[in-house]
């Protein structure tokens, strides 16, 4: 019940280990073997959103020639990917010919394959629509709909914990699984205006941080895009303050 926590820390893990300009570890293989099997985690958990969104991160970077640093300390990671390439060649080939290996690498990868395997039927329009996302849709046109019935909506939403009442009928813990469509929806546009702040300052500001980069930040905006709510979020406040201290701390110093 808990694969999209899992996805997004060993997501979060692997970007840290790849972007941070300072090292880890003092050896530099141990910071490139915990990055790959975060990876591998990540891939393993199921979790679609933490794993395409880990994808738009890498893309986005290199080409606006963000990882340059990153390329340029790291080089060895190459060689170490070779390395490990070749190394794990027989084993591969010795796991794939024991049907109980294939087996345990049935049961590790069926749900990551049947979960993308529902994503991609979605994407191609298929009657097999995936249910999570078509009821993410319905959740989102249902929010911006109620947020616009109505200028008092507008300005202040519907009141905190509102969504599960309105959208399911019962009192239930529920939201539109986008936290700025959340937060208009039940506090207005102020706060969702706030919340919006809350991630552009420290992205302008904090930018001192050697470890905790704005490719973090980013990369948990676009999960609490699809995912989450206030209450559920804790991962995403832990990070912002690590990556926010020490602008404070040098601000202090000034």
């Amino acid at each position: 019940s808990r694969y999209l926590e899992i996805g997004i820390a060993n997501g979060i893990v692997f970007i840290i280990a790849i972007f941070s300009k300072e090292n880890i570890f003092k050896n530099d293989f141990i910071q490139f073997v915990v990055a790959f099997i975060a990876l591998a985690f990540l891939v393993l958990s199921s979790a679609r959103g933490p794993l395409l969104f880990l994808l738009i991160i890498l893309f986005v970077a290199i080409f606006i020639k963000a990882l340059t640093l990153a390329i340029k300390i790291r080089k060895s990671w190459l060689i170490y990917f070779a390395i490990v390439g070749v190394l794990s060649i027989p084993i591969l080939v010795y796991v794939f010919s024991q049907p109980k290996f294939i087996d345990i690498l049935n049961h590790l990868m069926s749900r990551t394959i049947y979960r993308f395997s529902r994503l991609l039927a979605f994407s191609e329009g298929s009657v097999n629509k995936d249910i999570s996302t078509l009821q993410r849709v319905f959740m989102w046109k249902y929010a911006i709909n109620k947020i616009f019935s109505s200028v008092w909506s507008i300005l202040f939403g519907f009141g905190i914990g509102s969504f599960g009442i309105m959208y399911e009928g019962v009192d239930i813990r529920a939201y539109p699984h986008n936290i700025f469509l959340e937060a208009w929806f039940e506090l207005g546009i102020i706060a969702m205006i706030f919340f919006v702040l809350f991630f552009a300052i420290p992205l302008l500001k904090g930018r001192r941080n050697p470890y905790i980069s704005s490719a973090v930040i980013f990369y948990l905006l676009l999960n609490i895009l699809k995912s989450y709510s206030f209450a559920d979020m804790r991962v995403v406040y832990v990070f912002m303050a690590m990556f926010i201290y020490p602008y404070f701390q040098t601000s202090k110093n000034k």
